[in-house]
This record gives C-alpha cells, structure tokens and sequence, in this order.
C-alpha cells in the first residue's frame, strides 16, 4: 500500500539534503533504524523515526486509504557544540518544510554525559497521489 513508501521517501530526502554536512561532518550517520549494527557510536547521529499516523478521508465503503496524517520525529545525537548540533537540526527542518511538513514539535537541545540531543517532531496530511 502506498503508505507504506512514505518513511522510505521521507529518509531518502533528509539524508540527500544531508549530505552537503558531510564536508563539515564526514561521519555523520543517518539511519531509520533505532538499533545499529555499529559497535562504536557515530557522531553525528540523525536518526529519522516514523510516528504511527491515522487515516484520513475516508472513502464511503472505506476499501482504499484516501489519505494519511503522517508522524515523523527525528533525533540527532552529537559529541560536538550545541551550535553544531542547530545546524544539523536547521538542515533537517528546511528538509521537512519543503516537503510542507508541519513543526508540531519545536527542537528540544539536552546534553548528557557530553552528548547532545536534539528532538523535534513533524506532521503532514499527505493524499494517494501527493508527490513529497
């Protein structure tokens, strides 16, 4: 079902527009995945996380999705400055609002142990034949 390629879609465009970072930041990792097969953390870390969503526009017999809310959260881990970590997070939302995404929640920074971590959440109704 198409649904079902929207995480797919999704990653594929925040890593492209991503990768303009890996001259400032060549290791950074992104991942769709919440476990890795790494041994060693990767700094940094953007990890792109479907949020189940809900149907929308129900047809009258209900035998086809006619629309989707769709849920992101996207989560970036890095050992560097909270400054780096912005521009990272600034890269990501650019990515999500030209795919007209809305921010439903703003970017939380947190540092622990040395690490900083930054949260932020989007959502957009997206139609059977909408292109991202």
């Amino acid at each position: 079902m198409w649904i079902s390629d929207i995480e797919i879609a999704v990653f594929s465009r925040i890593k492209a527009k991503g990768s303009p970072l890996k001259k400032k930041y060549p290791n950074i990792f992104f991942t769709a995945e919440n476990e890795t097969d790494e041994t060693v953390a990767v700094f940094p870390t953007v990890y792109v996380q479907e949020i189940p969503g809900t149907e929308q526009g129900r047809s009258l017999d209900g035998s086809e999705i006619t629309a989707y809310l769709s849920t992101f959260q996207i989560n970036i881990a890095h050992n560097g400055t909270k400054a780096e970590i912005r521009e990272i997070m600034d890269n990501c939302l650019e990515t999500m609002k030209s795919m007209r995404f809305e921010v439903t929640g703003t970017p939380i920074y947190t540092k622990e142990g040395g690490v900083w971590n930054s949260v932020a959440r989007f959502r957009r109704s997206i139609g059977g034949n909408d292109t991202l």
